[in-house]
């Protein structure tokens, strides 16, 4: 899913998303989801884990589609 589709979605705001994710800048969230900055390795496992997998590290960086998340299984 599209960083922006997930935000808009959850009727997140950019600052919001950016400080889920630990941006101090919506700015940067903006430029990010709209393909003007690269997103660095690290925000995209940050995105990926922020939004539990809905937007994974491939979609913000296809080039890392290799990469993937182990997550915690969580009880019911």
């Amino acid at each position: 899913m599209k960083l922006g589709t997930y935000r808009r979605t959850n009727n997140l705001t950019l600052q919001a998303m950016a400080a889920r994710v630990g941006l101090a800048s919506k700015g940067r969230m903006s430029r990010i989801e709209r393909g003007q900055e690269r997103c660095p390795t690290d925000l995209a496992i940050a995105i990926d884990r922020a939004t539990d997998g809905e937007v994974t590290i491939a979609d913000v960086r296809p080039d890392l589609r290799d990469l993937c998340i182990l997550r915690e299984q969580r009880s019911a």
